[in-house]
């Protein structure tokens, strides 16, 4: 038998629990993309989001992870290409729903082919995924995407319940990654590009055996769900779309990396890449319960 105070922790565990159930049951679908607005200022994309961290504690804690990693990687240091990727990312990110500035690195390692970013605006692309990429639409799709993940805060929604990224029970990696693809879409659409780049790009590496995402090569993953997602949340971006763009100084800037000898990751690189934050305490449960009250009664 329970004794009355075990049984009242019990009570207020279970009753938070529905609360949080109630919360996400509210959200969009992640793949549902029918919040469109040329003036991203008036939407919020994250209003029905329960995340019990500040802006603040997104910019924090990216900058400490960013600067670790800039101490760490082989960064690329050409002044064309680094001020090619920096103009497109800048452009893409003004017409985004992101809250803060991007910064944005090519990490010159030519056998990883992917991305990542942090919490705060800061992003990393390896040379390996550039050279996958054959037009400016695409490459617009990758970055959009990665901005994508910013504006909607995936990671410190998903460590607002403890967890790391993707174990939430609301919402999966895969979540995350349809509304990504989404927002990507739409933020290249807004910016002139094509915003097929995504699907073509997708397209193109399902059909590589193996592609190496940072922890050596495998087979390459099914991204055929990823594309029929894209494809639906194409149905609500609005047309005309553009024709691709010029491009000239994305051939350039793809000329001058080929050049560039190729460089390889330190094997005893800290693992600044994991979703372990040591900046930021991981929010207790009486600052969980204290923020849910607060976020309910904001949001009835």
């Amino acid at each position: 038998m329970l004794r009355p105070q075990n049984a009242w922790h019990v009570l207020v565990s279970l009753t938070f629990l529905f609360l949080l159930i109630l919360v996400y049951s509210g959200k969009d679908p992640p793949q549902n993309i029918n919040r469109i607005s040329r003036n991203s200022s008036v939407r919020n994309i994250n209003r029905a989001q329960l995340n019990l961290y500040s802006l603040q504690d997104d910019a924090t804690m990216g900058k400490s992870r960013s600067e670790t990693a800039d101490r760490h990687l082989p960064l690329v240091q050409d002044p064309v290409i680094c001020r090619y990727i920096n103009n497109l990312t800048q452009k893409i990110n003004k017409r985004s729903d992101s809250p803060f500035s991007a910064h944005i690195r090519i990490i010159n390692v030519s056998d990883i082919s992917t991305a990542h970013s942090f919490p705060g605006g800061h992003y990393y692309i390896y040379r390996g995924l550039i050279h996958l990429i054959k037009s400016e639409d695409e490459l617009a799709a990758v970055i959009g995407h990665e901005i994508g993940h910013i504006a909607a805060r995936h990671e410190t929604e998903s460590l607002s319940l403890g967890l790391p990224m993707g174990e939430s029970p609301f919402l999966s990696g895969a979540d995350y990654e349809y509304e990504a693809d989404a927002l990507g879409a739409q933020y290249a659409r807004y910016c002139g590009y094509d915003p097929r780049g995504g699907i073509q790009l997708l397209t193109r590496i399902s059909k590589l055996p193996f592609i190496n995402t940072g922890d050596g090569p495998k087979r390459t993953p099914d991204v055929s769900k990823r594309i029929a997602n894209l494809h639906q949340a194409l149905e609500t971006v609005p047309s005309p779309w553009p024709a691709s763009s010029d491009q000239s100084a994305f051939l350039e800037m793809k000329r001058r990396l080929n050049e560039l000898p190729a460089q390889s990751l330190n094997p005893d690189l800290p693992s600044f890449l994991d979703f372990n934050i040591n900046t930021i305490p991981s929010p207790t449960k009486k600052k969980i319960r204290k923020r849910g009250q607060k976020y309910q009664r904001r949001h009835p």
